[in-house]
């Protein structure tokens, strides 16, 4: 029973795929908006970031001229004699006074950005500089709103100073009202110091160059000292406008959201320059475009809205039948699932019998197909046991026929009920179930007695419930699934000697070794024949070590019993030569061309007879071997010819490859990256970007063009691709050839 969907829910799902590409078109306006405002701001901070450069190299040129100048002065020896002068004007100083103020003059060629500097002797009150000198007020601590240098110095705290900057202030000079940066430094030492050198750094040139910074609507910059107090500011309003505290706060609470900051830091690393811009000032064009690509935007969503519901309802109207049979693609579809479930349990079976046979000759194939028909066997030991229900099957009439049917489906229930593990059963004969069981090895010690334990229970439950008797035998546990053959038949051999002394449960480990009887089962020669076919050494060689351990160790064959099994061998060898005649002459094994062996004579050529047997196996298997890599190799050169042939191709990919050579993508993958060293995607990504680069240096082709040629849909995936593996773009990659 299926449920139509209205109309309306029909034309509904039509709509959303217009809508979605409007509002993924939405999206994309969006997404360039930002990136044009992530554009246009990290431009305007590369140009500010270049202006605060310039005038930072330019405040490093005045610092440096000034700490030149001060170290000049306190190293000349008349500045520091009058350090010891109580009474300059006495007429015994006077000379010196003018031979120091003489030496001032001659340092005038450093001061190109330095528009006054003094000597201050704080014990004499004496002020000197290139052009006068002064004895300072002793009540001229503070000063008037616009200052003379003289004042300032009177006004300094007495203490010591150690190439101390002071904040921009307005100072009278002799060429009038100036922005000037004091710079003090005291000659001697912090308890002991007799004279300052104060410098006035013009802040004229510093200011110029940060004007330069688009400062309107409230911007700012200045420069900040490691103290964190502003040396210097210009604003958008008026260059004497001061910085306030609060201009501070505000800027650390606004950064990033409403405000713009650059900074960069001086050489000696402790300063800064820093400038602030308000981002509606920056972006204002930008914003501008804004309104108007909204607008536009709306109006095309609008239309667009319209367009797309017109589609929609046109496009929904042949709709109906089409859900109509996709309804019935899903039942029958559900139908088909069920009917899957259905057989699984046939297809459980079909894969039990195939393992217990030995038919599987690698790993991969069996965890394939045990997957597929959905075994769950991830145990790492395996073990089989054979329950009989005890039946005389050639004296049955039809009543005890229906009893053994009842009885056998009892028997799984109680398997099932009582399992230490999952127990996967199958039918082997008509009055017997085999029984895998798998588990892990940490556990196998425990596992193997609560096993035993369990099964000795279902008989004493199976004896009550039908009054009838089971015999058990048990295998050995082995760790690889492709030896559960070998516990199968194992556990046959137990069961059956079990039958025959009359005992509950047998394990193969405790059957008695007759000397008189030799090991090698018809499954097990199966077993073989198919490691060799397929070339399985490793399987092989166990196989060969387990018939040499039961016929040469444990049962201690009398001769004539060893004879029977090495020529029972050798007829195994002769049928892998029949087999290998029907092969082409180029394919022919070892065994075809093995020198004729005769039944050995005693127990010593018995012996050499079964290692010469199962190295001719040996040889043959690993012929089989040698054919497979010699297909192997010719394949992978196919297919790497076709690669560097075709890689032009945009539809190329693995699973083409692996349709074109009927072989799997796995494996396909796996022989490529053993042929080339690269796997399949990057191998083929080489080699097209090693054509690309041929046609960009020997060609004029388009970008566009080339990127068609070898093999990309897409010029902005080539381009990707291009710049991930050689690091630049193609255009770039051209250039550098030109």
């Amino acid at each position: 029973m299926h449920v139509q969907l209205p109309r309306r829910w029909i034309a509904l799902s039509f709509l959303l795929p217009y809508l979605c590409v409007l509002l993924l078109s939405a999206l994309i306006a969006w997404m360039m908006y930002r990136q044009t405002i992530e554009t246009v701001q990290e431009e305007v901070m590369n140009r500010n970031r270049a202006i605060l450069e310039l005038a930072k190299q330019q405040l490093d040129r005045q610092l440096a001229q000034t700490y030149q100048l001060a170290v000049s002065l306190s190293n000349d020896p008349k500045v520091l004699a009058m350090q010891y002068v109580q009474e300059p004007y006495q007429s015994s100083q006077i000379s010196r006074l003018l031979e120091l103020e003489k030496q001032l003059k001659s340092y005038a060629v450093l001061t190109s950005s330095i528009q006054g500097y003094y000597v201050y002797y704080p014990g004499s009150r004496l002020v000197v500089t290139s052009d006068r000198h002064a004895i300072l007020d002793t009540n001229g601590e503070t000063l008037l709103p616009v200052s003379s240098t003289l004042d300032f110095i009177a006004s300094m705290p007495d203490r010591y100073y150690f190439r101390e900057v002071m904040t921009e202030r307005v100072l009278r000079t002799n060429n009038g009202e100036q922005r000037l940066i004091p710079y003090v430094h005291s000659i001697g030492y912090p308890n002991h110091y007799l004279s300052h050198l104060v410098l006035m750094l013009d802040s004229t040139p510093m200011k110029q160059a940060l004007s330069r910074i688009d400062l309107e609507g409230g911007g700012y910059v200045y420069v900040m000292n490691e103290r964190g107090e502003v040396i210097l500011a210009v604003t958008g309003q008026s260059d004497a406008e001061e910085l306030t505290p609060a201009d501070l706060a505000r800027e650390q609470e606004q950064e990033g959201r409403q405000l713009l900051k650059t900074s960069i830091a001086l050489e000696n690393g402790s300063w800064k320059l820093v400038a602030i811009q308000p981002r509606h000032v920056v972006l204002s064009k930008v914003h501008d475009l804004r309104q108007l690509f909204s607008s536009i935007l709306t109006v095309m969503l609008a239309l667009g809205g319209i367009v797309s519901g017109m589609f929609a309802y046109r496009n929904s109207k042949p709709m109906k039948k089409l859900t109509q049979t996709v309804f019935q693609l899903e039942l029958h579809n559900e139908s088909l699932h069920r009917s899957i479930e259905l057989q699984r349990p046939l297809l459980q079976a079909a894969f039990l019998q195939r393992l217990f046979d030995g038919s599987f000759t690698s790993q991969s194939s069996l965890d394939s197909l045990k997957q597929h028909v959905g075994i769950r066997l991830d145990g790492s030991l395996h073990r089989c046991a054979v329950v009989q229900i005890r039946y005389i099957l050639d004296t049955m009439d039809e009543s005890a026929w229906g009893r053994l049917d009842r009885e056998k489906a009892g028997l799984r229930e109680l398997l099932e009920g009582a399992a230490v593990a999952t127990p996967y059963m199958l039918e082997t004969a008509e009055n017997e179930l085999t029984v895998l069981y798998s588990l892990e090895g940490d556990q196998a010690a425990a596992w193997m007695e609560q096993l035993e334990e369990t099964l000795q229970q279902v008989k004493e439950q199976f004896s009550e419930r039908y009054a009838n008797t089971l015999q058990i035998g048990l295998g050995r546990a082995y760790t690889s699934l492709l030896e559960v053959s070998a516990s199968y038949q194992e556990a046959a051999c137990a069961v059956t000697f079990a039958v025959t002394e009359d005992t509950s449960i047998m394990h193969y480990e405790r059957l008695p070794r007759s000397p008189m009887t030799y090991y090698y089962p018809f499954e097990l020669e199966q077993r073989l024949l198919n490691y060799v076919r397929s070339g399985s050494l490793d399987e092989l060689k166990k196989t060969i070590e387990l018939l040499y351990e039961e016929n040469f160790r444990q049962r201690s064959l009398v001769f004539p019993v060893l004879r029977l099994f090495v020529c029972e061998l050798m007829g195994t060898v002769m049928k892998q030569s029949e087999q290998e005649e029907r092969q082409p002459a180029e394919e022919a094994g070892t065994l075809l061309l093995a020198p004729h062996l005769s039944p050995p004579g005693t127990l010593q050529e018995a012996e050499s007879c079964f290692r010469q047997l199962t190295e001719l196996l040996l040889e043959a298997g690993e012929q089989v071997n040698d054919r497979k890599r010699q297909r192997n190799q010719e394949l992978i050169m196919e297919a790497v010819a076709y690669l560097d042939e075709h890689y032009g191709d945009s539809g190329l990919c693995l699973a083409l490859l692996s349709g074109r050579f009927q072989i799997s993508e796995t494996y396909l993958s796996l022989l490529i990256k053993e042929y080339t060293g690269l796997p399949f995607s990057d191998y083929l990504n080489m080699r097209r970007m090693s054509a690309a680069k041929e046609l960009l240096v020997h060609t004029s082709l388009g970008i566009e063009v080339i990127a068609g040629r070898v093999g990309f849909t897409s010029l902005n995936s080539f381009s990707r691709a291009f710049k991930r593996i050689h690091g630049v773009t193609p255009t770039s990659y051209r250039n550098a050839f030109a």
